[in-house]
């Protein structure tokens, strides 16, 4: 493996390192992301990551069908907030974005989108 990631071109190994989120300080986010409470009936799934994104996972809820897709960005590599955020998909077909420390505004958010999915059979 070593030698793979030597002989790998300059240009590749900083894409992946930047996507990684190493070549950011991705560390550096480590002790600042806040602690979220999340309703008991609420299941968590954690992803990967995707495009650079921090942290990702998403949200489904007892009596739903499908989840709702969270993601923290750090360093603005998806979208342009000009500091840390969270998004949340689907919102009704849109998106809704929240400075990393406005946990109460994602919360709202997150069950906002749960309320926008199909119930299960047993939910309705």
């Amino acid at each position: 493996m070593d030698q793979e990631w030597t002989n790998m071109d300059q240009e590749m190994r900083e894409r992946i390192i930047e996507l990684t989120g190493q070549a950011k300080g991705a560390g550096d986010f480590r002790d600042k992301i806040p602690a979220l409470q999340f309703p008991r009936n609420w299941k968590i799934t954690m992803s990967p990551n995707f495009g650079g994104t921090t942290v990702r996972f998403r949200v489904g809820k007892e009596g739903k069908t499908g989840t709702v897709s969270v993601y923290l960005d750090c360093h603005d590599n998806v979208g342009h907030m000009g500091r840390p955020y969270w998004e949340v998909y689907p919102l009704f077909g849109d998106t809704a974005r929240s400075y990393m420390d406005n946990t109460v505004k994602l919360i709202k958010d997150i069950r906002h989108g749960l309320s926008g999915l199909p119930n299960t059979r047993e939910g309705k």
